[in-house]
């Protein structure tokens, strides 16, 4: 079993959840209701302490310039630029140009393999800033076949379209679902793809979802009866909350998107609302304006497909959903198109305008105080169109966040291998799979050292743990309070016990301060194999090493929880239930020893089925890696315990003096009569 993630996979929200409140936070899935909130910032550095002082940091803005005639301008150097904050202007120190080559050409089908296999690029690769493309899927604002061309239209762009270092988000519509992520900014195209054919859902029965046609005449008459107005029928004042509903997630939504740097494009796959319904909802007509407008003023342009395309001129005027989308393309500074099944025509205008940009930076006192500054870019060669974000937020407190932004931060940092909003504390995680007369079992823990607790654990602090099987379905997860340890404490680890089916799964743990927002997380991959027949078994060893004066505290995590029939949280069971031999005095060695530790001992659990009068024995053995010579360990049983079918055993192992770098541990059971034999390993770092 391997330690280390098996790729940088963020979760795809397969599980329906109801309550942000009841479950975890980092589904993004907005339930429908109405709500308010103060403004996002858009790029968030959380600070250790709440005094929030001025620091100077790096601004980055996206530009884009095109000529007279639309095309990119791509010959401009960093003097040629001028860029004003508040009407300051400011001295540019960082200068990039991002011109996509296939922006002017498709690429063969051979072009696009080699493309999919090169779509995660190493880190240090990234550029400052990359482009960034949302899909959103109004499936209630839909029919079943706009649905499947909207897919195919999106499938299609991924396929002749991205750059390795575009990032892409996938999201979706339903009214009695919300707005759901299926997944998070991520440059891994394989997956985003994977996520698109996923895609399922009921589309609405129309352009009101409950209303098949226009407003009739009766719903006039209400409209004008004042503020006070009632819908004639409770269908009608359903649809009409729905419509209201449907703003106010989408309105937070862009709201929110302020945190993220640079420009967010949207493209969004809808048949709209009704001519009828921007004309008669007055209230309706006001708050979908104003939701486009957040969306400019968050720097998301958002580019609109309609999904009934030509099937729509079948539809009377009334009925026609393509001023609202071209409402919301106009206001927020995109592009509308008119059929999803025009897919090169919306391709090609989707890249042109997103794909050519310069990246300037520059320094900026950053305040906590949530003010917008505005943001003026101008080019000194004549004939040059310029466009770029009106502004950006300063950071505000993490005590002001709305609901809906703490769980996009959240979201953030559990599924993003280079978090937007901070670069949190990285622990070290293990996890091992156990197996006992009743099932198999995962054990999985973290190692907090005091130097990160004093930043973390102090006021309110909440933990979260995400476990995600191979299929990217969130099969068990779970958020609790954190107890607050002695501070005489040396170490405190922290675990999470469920019982999962055989299978791959990746694991997440954060822990979070609840005031400040500072946060760390623990990350890794684990196997539980298929249970043994007949033979031998035997379980990853939690190998550990004593701690000196220093006590370790054991935490359980605690609280609301998120069950399914592929994962059930085994309240009952405890970390001494699996290992018994633990102590306060032994600390669990994640992924790291020191060079002087001279002994380490370990906990091994094993069992043998169908296989009579078996003499069992062990021996050890540590090879360098990637190569070196493999050097048998001496090994010695401390103690033995019978738990049902499992002999569990305390094992010590004298450590020969070694040199810093990787080690490979493993550990061998032999049947002596049979010759049957199993054996486990695990990778240590010698620092």
């Amino acid at each position: 079993m391997g330690h280390k993630l098996r790729s940088s996979r963020r979760a795809s929200c397969h599980v329906p959840l109801v309550s942000f409140f009841i479950f975890v936070p980092f589904f993004f899935l907005c339930q429908p209701r109405a709500w308010s909130s103060d403004p996002a910032q858009e790029k968030v550095r959380q600070p250790t302490t709440l005094q929030y002082e001025v620091s100077v940091t790096l601004k980055l803005i996206q530009v884009f310039v095109t000529d007279k005639r639309g095309r990119p301008v791509k010959d401009l150097n960093k003097s040629d630029f001028e860029i004003f904050d508040n009407g300051q202007r400011k001295t540019i120190t960082d200068f990039e140009k991002h011109f996509l080559a296939l922006a002017e050409k498709k690429l063969e089908q051979q072009e696009v393999a080699d493309l999919q296999k090169t779509a995660v690029p190493p880190a240090a690769q990234l550029p400052k800033l990359n482009r960034k493309l949302f899909f959103i899927f109004d499936i209630q604002q839909n029919d079943g076949l706009g649905f499947l061309q909207s897919k195919k239209a999106a499938l299609h762009f991924m396929d002749t379209q991205v750059q390795p270092t575009d990032e892409i988000g996938i999201l979706s519509y339903q009214v009695r679902i919300g707005l759901k992520m299926h997944e998070y900014l991520s440059p891994d195209h394989k997956k985003i793809r994977k996520a698109i054919e996923k895609l399922k859902g009921i589309p609405g029965t129309g352009s009101e979802g409950q209303m098949t046609g226009p407003v009739g005449e009766e719903d006039i008459s209400g409209i004008l009866a004042g503020l006070g107005w009632s819908p004639p029928s409770p269908e009608a004042d359903e649809a009409t909350m729905m419509r209201l509903n449907y703003v106010a997630i989408m309105t937070e939504l862009a709201k929110t998107l302020r945190y993220i740097p640079g420009h967010k494009n949207i493209v969004f796959f809808s048949a709209g609302y009704a001519r009828s319904t921007l004309a008669l909802d007055i209230m309706f007509q006001k708050n979908f304006e104003d939701m486009c407008k957040q969306f400019g003023s968050s720097s998301c342009p958002v580019y609109t497909v309609n999904a009934m395309g030509s099937r729509s001129r079948f539809m009377s005027p009334d009925e026609r959903g393509d001023q609202s989308l071209q409402n919301l393309a106009a206001f927020s500074g995109g592009q509308y198109f008119e059929d999803v099944a025009k897919v090169e025509k919306i391709e090609t205008g989707i890249q042109n305008a997103t794909g050519n940009y310069y990246v300037l930076g520059y320094s900026i006192d950053e305040k906590w105080d949530g003010q917008f500054h505005e943001i003026k870019v101008t080019v000194k060669r004549e004939g040059c169109n310029v466009s770029a974000q009106s502004g950006y937020y300063n950071p505000k407190p993490f005590t002001e966040f709305s609901e809906f932004e703490k769980q996009l931060h959240l979201m953030d940092l559990a599924f993003n291998e280079h978090p937007q909003f901070q670069s949190p504390v990285e622990l070290p995680f293990i996890a091992l799979p156990c197996r006992d007369e009743s099932g198999t079992h995962l054990v999985f823990m973290t190692d907090l050292p005091w130097e990160s607790r004093k930043e973390i654990i102090r006021q309110q602090t909440e933990m979260v743990y995400i476990v995600i099987d191979q299929d990217d379905n969130v099969i068990e997860s779970k958020r609790g309070d954190v107890q607050i340890p002695d501070i005489s404490k040396k170490q405190v680890v922290y675990y999470g016990i469920i019982s999962p089916k055989p299978g791959a799964y990746d694991c997440v743990m954060i822990l979070r301060n609840l005031v400040t927002g500072k946060a760390a997380r623990a990350r890794g991959a684990a196997t539980v194999s298929q249970p043994v027949l007949s033979g031998l078994q035997l379980d990853p060893p939690l190998l550990l090493v004593p701690t000196g004066d220093k006590d370790v505290a054991y935490f359980r995590l605690t609280g609301k929880d998120n069950k399914d029939k592929e994962a059930v949280d085994t309240p009952a069971i405890g970390l001494k239930d699996f290992f018994p031999f633990l102590s306060n005095r032994l600390v669990p060695v994640m992924d790291e020893i020191q060079r002087e530790t001279s002994r380490v001992l370990a906990i091994v659990r094993s069992m043998v089925f169908n296989v009579p009068n078996v003499d069992i024995e062990f021996s050890a053995s540590l090879k360098p890696s990637p190569e070196g010579e493999e050097v048998t360990l001496s090994l010695s049983i401390l103690n033995g315990k019978r738990q049902g079918k499992a002999d569990i055993l305390l094992l010590e192992f004298p450590f020969p003096e070694l040199k810093p770098g990787e080690y490979t541990l493993t550990i061998v059971t032999m049947d002596k009569n049979s010759e049957a034999k199993t054996e486990v390993s695990r990778t240590i770092r010698v620092i």
